[in-house]
């Protein structure tokens, strides 16, 4: 028979056997653990490095569209400013023609207003006469007719420089005085005592007189 001494021993020992696989048991779980642990931890960190690299990639990428953009924005301030140089340009030479364009034309008008002077001085002796009938000698020259018609119907013996005829039954005539031409447009009037003619006597006017009597 077995003694109770042998039993207690051979319990102590199956106790302290099973003790011993339980603790290689859990040594050999924490080795696992530790195992799967060591094994998933490259991944993470794997997983992180590769979002800090993207990270770094769109802040070097939007770095350098803000690069792009300053410079196509200097590019942009470079032409206005040539833009607005060429109009400040532009407007100074146009100015410029302004001002010249009105000198061209304070001077046209000084020189029309001297051409009317010099024309109306010229015209100063001349009388238009209208409704005598024109007939004209074999010289072509009409003088003689416009003396006689003066003398005959305006009592007058005037000096004529020079006759010309201007359309149908109408002449220029150029006087040598003008104290010749006063006597006849005192005695036009007298024009009027013929009865189967109408004559008429006239200032040979510029052109801008014309126009205001019309």
């Amino acid at each position: 028979m077995t003694s109770k001494k042998e039993l207690i021993t051979d319990s102590d020992d199956y106790s302290t056997d099973d003790m011993r696989k339980r603790r290689r048991s859990e040594i050999r779980d924490e080795i696992f653990d530790k195992s799967r642990k060591t094994q998933r931890s490259p991944n993470k960190t794997q997983s992180d490095d590769g979002k800090l690299d993207l990270l770094v990639k769109m802040v070097q990428g939007l770095t350098e569209d803000v690069k792009l953009v300053r410079i196509q924005q200097e590019q942009y301030n470079v032409e206005m400013l040539k833009i607005q140089e060429e109009n400040a340009k532009l407007r100074k030479e146009n100015d410029n023609i302004k001002k010249e364009n009105q000198e061209i034309k304070k001077e046209l008008t000084e020189i029309r207003r001297n051409f009317e002077v010099i024309d109306k001085e010229n015209r100063k002796n001349n009388i238009v006469i209208q409704g005598m009938k024109i007939r004209t000698n074999e010289t072509g020259t009409i003088i003689p007719q416009v003396e006689k018609f003066i003398e005959d119907y305006l009592e007058v013996e005037a000096k004529v420089k020079d006759a010309i005829t201007l359309g149908t039954n109408v002449c220029l005539v150029k006087l040598e005085n003008g104290k010749d031409k006063e006597k006849i447009m005192f005695n036009k009037t007298k024009l009027g005592k013929i009865p189967t003619e109408k004559i008429y006597i006239n200032d040979d006017l510029i052109k801008k007189e014309r126009e205001k009597q019309n």
